[in-house]
């Protein structure tokens, strides 16, 4: 049995049915996220770096990216920070393109208006650290 360390948090489901090798354990499917890195944006709507993953990958352009959550006239604001050796207008247009192939990000910027107009910015480095997040929550609560 390989040694597999979950966690709680740790966010899946489990697979119906037996395994193609013959395995009849239960079995879980990939994981999606945990739910510390789970980030609530615009109207309501639960995103995981994992999401926008999947939407940058497809752009050969980017080498790496990171996204900061901030608020701006209360409005949630996503800053992308793209890191890139070729920075260009095109470039952002084409983020901009493939963020709203997301429909619930393109709703809350074009129709509930929870969130602003993504802000593309070139950077020539990346940050310093062991363990870095691509999606990071700058937004100050006040309860």
């Amino acid at each position: 049995m390989p040694l597999v360390r979950y966690r709680t948090g740790d966010i899946t489901r489990i697979l119906e049915g037996d395994c193609e090798c013959g395995l009849i354990l239960p079995r879980i499917d990939e994981l999606k996220g945990r739910t510390d890195d789970r980030v609530v944006i615009g109207a309501a709507e639960k995103y995981y770096p994992s999401d926008f993953d999947i939407l940058f990958d497809e752009i050969e352009e980017i080498k790496d990216y990171w996204i900061e959550i901030i608020s701006e006239n209360d409005k949630d604001t996503l800053v992308i920070n793209i890191y890139t050796n070729k920075p260009s207008n095109k470039l952002k247009e084409k983020v901009i393109q493939q963020l709203f192939t997301n429909d619930a990000i393109k709703i809350d910027v074009d129709t509930t208006k929870t969130v602003n107009m993504p802000k593309i910015i070139f950077v020539d480095k990346l940050p310093v650290g062991a363990k870095r997040r691509r999606l990071v929550d700058k937004r100050r609560y006040i309860l």
